[in-house]
This record gives C-alpha cells, sequence and structure tokens, in this order.
C-alpha cells in the first residue's frame, strides 16, 4: 500500500498557492527528505537575481520544487492540485512550506523556509504535528519516529 501525502505552499497571510499529491513515499524520510534536499539551501527575498539558491518570493520558490520534483518522478507519483481546504482521507502526511522570519532590510532582506510537518490522525484521533520550524533544522527519522 502507498503511503500518501501533501504539501501545500503557502503565500504569507496563509493565503494558498499550490498543492502537491505524491501517491507513494509520502512518510518523513521519504517526501520530508526530498523537501529538506531541495528547499534547504534556497534564500526567499524579493526581486529577481542571477544568485544561486535564490527565490523571487514564495511562489518562484514553490514552482522551482515542483520542477525538482517532477523531474525526479518523470511517470506518475507526483501531481499538482488546486489548493482547498478539504484533504482527503486516505493523506497520511501533510507538509506545509511558508516563508520563514525574514532577515535583513530592503531589497536585502532575506528568509528561510519554514516547513510544518504533520501525521493525520485515523479511529478518531486528532492530527499531530511533527515538527514546525525552520527546514534546515527538520530531522526526517525523527519525524516518523515521533
Amino acid at each position: 500500500m502507498s503511503t500518501r501525502s501533501i504539501t501545500r505552499i503557502w503565500l504569507p497571510g496563509k493565503m494558498p498557492l499550490a498543492t502537491i499529491y505524491r501517491q507513494m513515499d509520502g512518510y518523513p524520510t521519504g517526501m520530508g527528505k526530498d523537501l529538506k534536499k531541495i528547499l534547504a539551501k534556497y534564500k526567499i527575498g524579493n526581486g529577481s537575481r542571477a544568485i544561486p539558491n535564490y527565490a523571487n518570493g514564495i511562489d518562484e520558490l514553490g514552482a522551482k520544487l515542483i520542477q525538482k520534483l517532477k523531474s525526479q518522478n518523470p511517470y506518475g507519483n507526483i501531481y499538482l492540485q488546486a489548493p482547498t481546504a478539504h484533504i482527503p482521507s486516505d493523506i497520511e502526511w501533510i507538509y506545509d512550506v511558508e516563508e520563514g522570519t525574514l532577515k535583513g532590510e530592503g531589497l536585502d532582506a532575506t528568509s528561510g523556509v519554514k516547513l510544518t510537518v504533520t501525521e493525520r490522525g485515523w479511529d478518531g484521533k486528532p492530527d499531530k504535528v511533527k515538527f514546525s520550524g525552520d527546514i534546515t533544522k527538520f530531522d526526517p527519522k525523527k519525524a516518523e519516529e515521533a
């Protein structure tokens, strides 16, 4: 059986931008590890710059994430969905990606990536947040075992 997950990308102000559905390997040592590997190196800023590992806003970072995930999974497994409040019952893990804490001022201000990892509750049990914070501090194995 597959472990399904969704990754939601959030604009500032908690406005949904996109949802990525992963059909297989959605657990933290699968999708969570992939998210960290792809996103932890990025700084998010305001303005286009020819700087490695820089994204002009969370919307460009989201596009880079989708591009990388799909290039790793060219046939199936990764699907783009419209963001909705409804989460299908077969989703076991939820990953929320948003801008982290802003550092600096003006055009030099950048932020990292904040990741929240939630395990869905089953049989009446509540959902459980397994990690929330700077993606560089995320440990996929700890989140999965916690």
